[in-house]
C-alpha cells in the first residue's frame, strides 16, 4: 500500500452548474465529463505493422447532466437552444421552430462546473468550458412513477477567438495561459546589424540565449547560439532565419560587418503550461 496518500485530495459531492453565467439549479444522476482524442497511425514497412507515432485528427469533449427544474422554462432553452423563449407577464413558452441550416456555435455559452461543498470562491475545482451547446435533449419522460428530468449532452465547441483554439480548463481561471516570449536584451559589438523576427520556439524555457560571431565574412558571418539552460542549439547564418524549439530570429547585415566577439542577447520566458 502507498504510504503517500493524501485524502485532502480526494473528492466527493456533486456539481453546481452554471450555463451562461446563470445557475441551472437542480441535477440528478451526477454531471459526467468525458473526452475523446482521435488520431492516425503513423508506420513503415522498415518498422512492421505497428505505428511508429500517432497524428491527433480530432477531439470531442461532452457534458451530461439532467435538469430537475423541468417547469423553468429557461432550463428548456438549455436542452433545445435553437429554440425560443417567449415571456408574457411571469409567464414563458418555449417555441420551436425549423432549425436546418443554422450553426450551433452562433447559440453557444460559457459552461461552468463548481463543487458543490466548495466555497464560491474557490475555484480550484471548477471545470470552465468555453463554448457548450446542447444537440438534443436526449430524453424527456412522463409517467406515473418518474421523475420528469431534462436528460443533456452538451457538446464542446473549440474557442477560435483564440489562437490556438480552446475547449476547456479545469481550475482556477484567473490562473490564465501565458505563452512564452522572447525578447531582445542587448548587443555589444561592431557590426551594426540588427535582429528581426524574434518569436519563442515551441519549447521556449526561461534562459538567457546568446548568439556569438564566431566567423566574419563580407556582408555575411557565422554566429553560435546557446542558452543558459539548454546549452548549444547550433550556428545561426547572416541573412538566413534561425528555427529551433527554443527561439526564432534573423541576424540581419548592416553599413558595418560583424566580426568575431560580437554578441547579441536575448531574454526567453517560458510558457506558464507544458
Amino acid at each position: 500500500m502507498s504510504t503517500n496518500i493524501q485524502t485532502p485530495l480526494f473528492d466527493l459531492g456533486p456539481m453546481q452548474v452554471f450555463f451562461d453565467g446563470v445557475d441551472v439549479g437542480a441535477t440528478k444522476d451526477g454531471v459526467s465529463v468525458s473526452g475523446d482524442v482521435k488520431g492516425t497511425g503513423l508506420v513503415s514497412d522498415q518498422s512492421g505493422t505497428e505505428p511508429l507515432d500517432y497524428v491527433i485528427t480530432g477531439q470531442a469533449y461532452k457534458v451530461k447532466f439532467t435538469l430537475c427544474e423541468t417547469q423553468k422554462k429557461d432550463n428548456w432553452k438549455i436542452a433545445f437552444p435553437h429554440s425560443k423563449l417567449l415571456t408574457s407577464g411571469p409567464n414563458k413558452a418555449v417555441y420551436q421552430d425549423l432549425m436546418v441550416g443554422k450553426k450551433l456555435s452562433a447559440v453557444a455559452k460559457l459552461l461552468r462546473l463548481h463543487p458543490n461543498l466548495a466555497l464560491d470562491a474557490d475555484k480550484a475545482g471548477d471545470h470552465l468550458f468555453y463554448k457548450a451547446v446542447c444537440m438534443s435533449a436526449v430524453e424527456i419522460k412522463y409517467d406515473a412513477g418518474t421523475q420528469i428530468g431534462l436528460a443533456v449532452e452538451l457538446m464542446i465547441l473549440p474557442d477560435t477567438s483564440v489562437n490556438p483554439a480552446r475547449y476547456w480548463l479545469h481550475g482556477d481561471p484567473a490562473i490564465g495561459v501565458v505563452a512564452a516570449t522572447l525578447v531582445q536584451a542587448s548587443y555589444t559589438g561592431t557590426g551594426n546589424g540588427v535582429l528581426s523576427a524574434i518569436s519563442a520556439g515551441a519549447l521556449a524555457v526561461t534562459e538567457t540565449l546568446t548568439a556569438t560571431a564566431v566567423t566574419a565574412a563580407a556582408n555575411g558571418g557565422t554566429f553560435h547560439v546557446a542558452g543558459s539552460v539548454s546549452g548549444s542549439l547550433g550556428l545561426a547564418f547572416v541573412g538566413t532565419p534561425f528555427i529551433t524549439s527554443k527561439g526564432n530570429f534573423t541576424i540581419n547585415d548592416g553599413a558595418t560587418d560583424f566580426i568575431v566577439g560580437d554578441v547579441f542577447t536575448l531574454t526567453s520566458v517560458g510558457a506558464n503550461y507544458a
